[in-house]
């Protein structure tokens, strides 16, 4: 059973046999975690300099946000990724079964 553990943020240990199903997304949630990186990534193109603002402050506002923008992007990448990387070890685990 899913244990919370005592640490300064919210932090579970999982068993060897509910890691698999906590990361593994289920098509609607992979759908909504796929459109929400592609309006990420969109708005990520679609970012420009603020004109109205004096060049150093346009630039300072123009890479916090697109740093930001990164980091939602690589964090919904490791959701998608890691979540279709325990499917294919589930498969590979199922045939190695069949097989033994």
């Amino acid at each position: 059973m899913v244990k919370r553990l005592d640490t300064l943020f919210d932090k579970y240990e999982f068993e060897d046999q509910e890691f698999p199903q906590a990361i593994q997304l289920n098509q609607l949630q992979e759908c909504f975690i796929r459109n929400a990186l592609a309006e990420t990534a969109e708005e990520k193109l679609n970012l420009i300099p603020d004109p109205t603002l004096s060049e150093s402050a346009s630039n300072n506002k123009f890479v916090k946000e697109n740093e930001y923008l990164r980091g939602m992007i690589a964090a919904y990448s490791y959701l998608l990724n890691s979540s279709q990387d325990s499917k294919e070890n589930a498969m590979l685990d199922s045939k190695n079964k069949e097989t033994v």
